[in-house]
Formats: structure tokens, C-alpha cells, sequence
């Protein structure tokens, strides 16, 4: 039986410095290889091609992408950690639609999916303490098909992995990174 293609929407945050606090993160607390740079999916999946031209009208309008807040649930064996993201917007140009998640709005980038959940427990408390407030209104919408190649690859945008801007206004804690790698180190994994 021939598997069909899935379609979907994607948010690709294109702050570099945003990137690389997310990126590196999120690499710090899963083991596995990402497939795939920071997104959050705002549509799909879908057995068709999404139409853009909502999507364009959205983009014209240069809404702020907030990433606050942390949240976590469990989603058959596995346990998703992530950020949450405000942008309301998307329900206001229906630019929100999960077909797995019919009367959910969770816009989220996730940071760890993984089977322990005590693992999982312990990156939610320490990003919590966090406080992580994070804007931006430097991002694309890109449709993406299962399978496609090389969409959203991970790539280091701060190359020099300098924190100083968000360290500086207040946006994150100058030692977030380190506190993570500690959990990790700690953990026993």
C-alpha cells in the first residue's frame, strides 16, 4: 500500500538569535539528531496543498510571534516539552487548523520529546524558572510535504553563539544554557 504524501504549515522563526537559543537548547536535551530547524506546525497534516493566499495576508501584516510560557504533555509513550507562542492572529485569518487536535489552539516549538518523563518533568521545571519572554516578527510561513528533503534544516544562523542581546534585555537568564547542560549532565541519561 502506498503511503501518500501529508501536507502542512509550518512557522519558521528566522531571528538568529532566537534560533540559536532555541536550537541549542533544544539539542542539549534530545539525544536524537533533529530533522527538522525551529518551527512550530500550524497546520496539518492534510491530504492536499494548502492555499497561500491566507497566508501571504497573514505575513503583510507583520504580527509579533511571542514565545513565553512552558508547557508539557504526554502524547501516547512519548513526553513533549516546549514554549509556548502567542499569536492569536492565526485564528483571526484561520491560518490554525490540526486535524489530530480539532478544538486545541496550542501554538508551540518544541524542545524535548522523549519517553522518560521524569526527564521531562525536570526540563519543565528548569525552563519554567526561566521565565523565557522571547518577540519577534522575523519569520516565514512555508508549506512542507512528508518527506520533503532538507526543509527547516538545522543551521547554526549565530555562528559566534553569542546570547549577550537577549542576556542583555532581560529576555532570557545569562545562565539558561549552562543550567541545561548541568540537567542533562546530572540526569544520568
Amino acid at each position: 500500500m502506498m503511503m501518500r504524501d501529508k501536507y502542512f504549515l509550518l512557522i519558521e522563526i528566522l531571528d538568529d538569535d532566537l534560533v540559536y537559543l532555541l536550537e541549542t537548547l533544544r539539542d542539549i536535551f534530545s539525544m536524537d539528531a533533529k530533522e527538522f530547524g525551529i518551527h512550530v506546525t500550524i497546520k496539518g497534516p492534510q491530504k492536499t496543498p494548502f492555499k497561500t493566499k491566507s497566508a501571504n495576508d497573514f505575513l503583510r501584516k507583520k504580527y509579533p510571534l511571542r514565545i513565553n510560557g512552558v508547557g508539557v504533555f504526554h502524547n501516547d509513550d512519548m513526553y513533549i516539552v516546549y514554549l509556548r507562542v502567542a499569536l492569536d492572529e492565526l485564528r483571526k485569518y484561520q491560518m490554525w487548523y490540526k486535524p489530530d487536535y480539532p478544538d486545541e489552539f496550542n501554538p508551540h516549538i518544541t524542545l524535548y520529546e522523549g519517553k522518560n518523563e521524569k526527564l521531562a518533568k525536570s526540563i519543565y521545571s528548569l525552563l519554567e524558572n526561566q521565565n523565557i519572554d522571547l518577540y519577534t516578527t522575523k519569520y516565514k510561513i512555508l508549506p512542507y510535504v512528508s518527506k520533503q528533503p532538507d526543509l527547516l534544516s538545522t543551521h547554526n544562523h549565530n555562528a559566534n553563539g553569542d546570547l549577550s542581546t537577549l542576556i542583555k534585555g532581560g529576555l532570557i537568564h545569562a545562565d539558561v544554557v549552562n543550567r541545561a547542560k548541568e540537567l542533562m549532565r546530572d540526569s544520568n541519561l
